[in-house]
């Protein structure tokens, strides 16, 4: 056998250690994901590409690119410190970042740093295009938003608004206007020179860019120092004439918002009006065709307007034509707009003026006839300023049928309308011929309806209004008859103390009319007046006054519950009653109404006076054929002797009386005297009240006004009537004896089975009936006097005499004895005035 061959040692195999190259095709994302961590710079561009395509085709496939991790390995490569990758890496994120879903889980990452990073301006154009992109997207998130302001992010951005590439800057914008949405980044934007910087993009090409630079500015003009830089850098002139150029109409809505921010600053304002500025603007506004212009430019002249001296600038400019030009337009919110920026000029005494000279009045009266609420109710509310403390505009308003038009707004459905045209109301009704004008249109009757509009607004404002109108006798009786004391009776009963308070101040003005009182009374205002009387503040005050009103036009309530009449409380063609202190100190007061139909109650007597129905003349006697008497002389020594006796009886009683001279009628003579008067009674026809007559008063009121008030002086007058007073009530009374009054009081009330006693028919009385009667007595004699209710059924009269004695002429109020030493005059604070009152 042959050996084997020996193999040479020169001839070993080459062995090839190189990984020949392999081409990988693949239509899996996991796959290309994972070439993202590939070390060849290639290979993951290549991956970065690819995934960008997938990704821009739907948000479906950036969410499923997310769930393979792709997120955190682009994040990775945004650090790279190839520039290939870094390119790609931001490519591919500008495509995934549109998805919600991706930007949350970016949120975790660190992103915002390589990001800012990849926005140098030595980058290509594309990176800066799709990283400027990213962050813009990044910023739509708030938590994204407060990160990059942290990053300083602005400053980056502001660079990048010099770039020549349009795509660079609308990116760089639309992220910076975001940011500055944030009112803490807008200081620091201004610091870092962002208001230069955004001035020139102004008059871009680009309407896109000029609109992003207009909305940054917008938020820019929030902060004062950005306003005050915008002005340093006559950014003021530049944005009126971007106003000013037709073909940036589409913009000027938003440039005016922006001019009406920098216009809140005086200095703005002092700048743009020396400039000339001001004027042009106010051209530009009246020759615009864009509605949302004008109506923009409109209300940021009214806001401006606010401030008193920006104010007297824009009034110098004529700025109230611009104005009132506006109410013409066909858009209802620029009519809307030019109402309010003729509201906010009328606040200045000058542009009130120059409203009513400019016809500004007629054209806010044509409006008020608008279909459009919002209209309404704008040009409603700056009428109220423009009459407001000026006569002239108000009575121009009324020549042009503003009258008509603010009472049918009365019942507008807008409550605003109502408000302010109750306003206006109340403006005019401060002139007595326009008080006329509004009562006849029917104002009166609007005003109650409102009373009942469920708006604590609308009520408080028409309850003013007819306090305002009630000084009228005229408007209260229309109140009174329009059912309107009803509606602000339950107004007294409401939840809001504003409402209250006006319902209040309604009810003290028209309970001057004597039927609205009475009405009032009979649905029980005087105890809800008294129940809010202790109330504190102006509530109370409100109550007390109306309490004030409703008494003095009911003397038996005031009576009830003050317990004093004064002297200039007379009791003339009324009904009156005193039910004594044990009811009056019970509870609220009672109307006569309700007390007539309580059940008798012989310890509860309630003394009437009637003064408005005088009993009915006597029937004439039948005729009777005159027959001879048997003896003319008999006859005639009888009436001689009759007449005898009678001038007797006058003469004693004259000797004791003193200073009275002798009567020239006898009592019997003065009763006949009711026949007449009760003829003339019956010929006016007086309304019957709810008293019977009472034949025994107006007996009284006959003697006194023929024996009594004949007499010359006035302290005569009133001794011999308390004479005349105590002796028809039983005379005079010793202090240490009894005397039964009550007796006579329950006969009176068993025979005429009520509970009312005629004070005519009282026949016995002490301090109570005496000095009722008295009071009676002087106020149809004319005689001035008081009546006062005290404690432990002390009721006393005073009286204001000259005082003559010893040489003095000066007033002396005295009070008079009608129960003891009778007809003395007893001077108030005396010590004997006291014991009388009290003891």
């Amino acid at each position: 056998k042959m050996p084997p061959k020996k193999k040479k040692e020169s001839e070993k195999p080459v062995i090839d250690e190189k990984f020949s190259q392999v081409d990988i095709s693949t239509s899996d994302p996991r796959t290309v994901v994972l070439l993202l961590d590939s070390p060849e710079l290639s290979i993951t561009c290549k991956a970065c590409e690819a995934l960008r395509k997938h990704a821009e085709k739907s948000e479906q496939n950036c969410n499923e690119l997310k769930e393979l991790g792709a997120i955190p390995r682009l994040v990775r490569l945004l650090a790279s410190p190839d520039q290939p990758a870094r390119a790609y890496a931001v490519l591919c994120m500008g495509a995934m970042v549109e998805a919600t879903s991706v930007r949350r889980v970016l949120l975790k990452t660190a992103c915002i740093p390589p990001l800012l990073e990849a926005l140098k301006p030595e980058e290509e154009l594309v990176t800066l295009e799709r990283a400027s992109y990213t962050i813009a997207k990044l910023a739509e998130e708030y938590s994204f938003k407060i990160e990059l302001q942290k990053q300083s992010a602005h400053k980056p951005l502001l660079q990048l608004l010099q770039s020549p590439d349009p795509d660079v800057q609308r990116n760089s914008l639309k992220a910076l206007g975001l940011l500055l949405e944030h009112y803490q980044c807008r200081p620091e934007v201004k610091e870092a020179g962002g208001i230069p910087a955004l001035v020139p993009l102004l008059v871009s090409e680009y309407p896109l860019i000029q609109e992003l630079t207009l909305k940054s500015l917008c938020s820019c003009m929030h902060d004062a120092s950005c306003r005050s830089a915008f002005r340093e850098c006559d950014g003021l002139t530049q944005l009126v004439a971007f106003i000013g150029k037709k073909e940036y109409s589409s913009l000027h809505t938003q440039a005016v918002q922006a001019l009406a921010l920098c216009l809140e600053d005086t200095a703005n304002m002092v700048a743009i009006q020396s400039s000339g500025c001001l004027k042009q603007l106010l051209i530009h506004v009246a020759e615009s065709t864009v509605p949302d212009m004008k109506r923009n430019a409109a209300l940021a002249l009214a806001k401006a307007a606010s401030n008193v001296v920006n104010q007297k600038l824009l009034h110098e400019q004529e700025v109230e034509k611009t104005f009132i030009q506006l109410l013409s337009s066909e858009d209802d919110g620029v009519c809307m707009a030019g109402a309010e920026g003729v509201g906010a000029m009328a606040t200045l005494s000058s542009g009130k003026q120059a409203i009513g000279q400019e016809g500004g009045l007629e054209a806010l009266v044509t409006l008020l006839g608008k279909e459009n609420g919002g209209v309404r109710a704008a040009v409603i509310q700056a009428l109220v300023e423009v009459i407001n403390e000026s006569p002239a505009n108000t009575k121009q308003l009324s020549e042009c049928a503003g009258v008509e038009a603010l009472v049918n707004l009365l019942s507008d459905s807008e409550a605003t309308c109502r408000v302010c045209a109750a306003r206006c109301i109340a403006t005019m009704a401060t002139d007595d011929a326009l008080r006329a004008s509004l009562a006849g249109a029917g104002a009166v009757g609007a005003l109650v309806q409102c009373l009942s509009f469920q708006d604590s607004a609308v009520q408080t404002e028409a309850a003013q209004t007819i306090a305002l109108l009630a000084c009228d006798a005229a408007v209260r009786d229309q109140f009174a008859s329009g059912g309107g004391v009803v509606a602000l009776i339950k107004l007294l009963k409401c939840s809001h103390d504003s409402v209250r308070r006006s319902a209040m101040w309604a009810l003290s003005e028209c309970a001057r009319s004597k039927e609205a009182a009475e009405e009032a009374c009979k649905l029980g205002a005087l105890g809800i007046v008294q129940g809010l009387s202790s109330a504190q503040g102006k509530l109370g005050g409100f109550a007390r006054a109306a309490l004030t009103s409703l008494v003095d036009s009911s003397y038996a309530a005031k009576y009830w519950i003050t317990g004093k009449l004064s002297q200039t409380d007379i009791l003339y063609e009324c009904e009156f009653f005193d039910a004594g202190l044990a009811l009056s100190s019970a509870g609220p007061f009672v109307p006569l109404a309700e007390l007539i139909s309580r059940p008798l109650n012989l310890n509860l007597p309630i003394l009437t006076v009637n003064l408005l129905t005088m009993p009915a003349p006597p029937a004439p006697p039948p005729p009777v054929e005159e027959v001879p008497a048997p003896s003319s002389a008999l006859d005639g020594s009888q009436s001689a002797q009759s007449i005898s006796g009678r001038t007797k009886s006058r003469n004693t009683a004259s000797k004791a009386e003193g200073k009275v001279k002798k009567a020239t009628k006898n009592e019997k003579e003065a009763e006949s005297c009711i026949s007449e008067e009760s003829d003339e009674t019956v010929a006016l026809e007086k309304p019957p009240g709810l008293l019977a007559p009472d034949p025994g008063l107006w007996s009284h009121i006959s003697y006194v006004k023929t024996c009594i008030l004949t007499l010359p002086v006035a302290r005569d007058q009133v001794q011999q009537l308390a004479r005349y007073v105590s002796d028809k009530m039983g005379g005079p009374v010793h202090k240490t004896g009894t005397f039964g009054f009550e007796l006579s009081a329950s006969e009176i009330q068993q025979r005429l089975h009520t509970n009312l006693v005629p004070l005519g028919e009282v026949k016995a009385g002490v301090f109570q009936h005496r000095a009722l009667l008295f009071k009676a007595l002087c106020d149809q004699m004319g005689v001035g006097c008081s009546l006062v209710r005290g404690e432990y059924g002390r009721h006393w009269n005073e009286v204001t005499l000259m005082d003559d004695q010893g040489g003095s002429c000066s007033p002396s109020t005295f009070v008079v004895d009608l129960m003891f030493d009778v007809g003395r005059l007893l001077p108030v604070q005396t010590s004997e005035a006291v014991a009388y009152q009290h003891f």
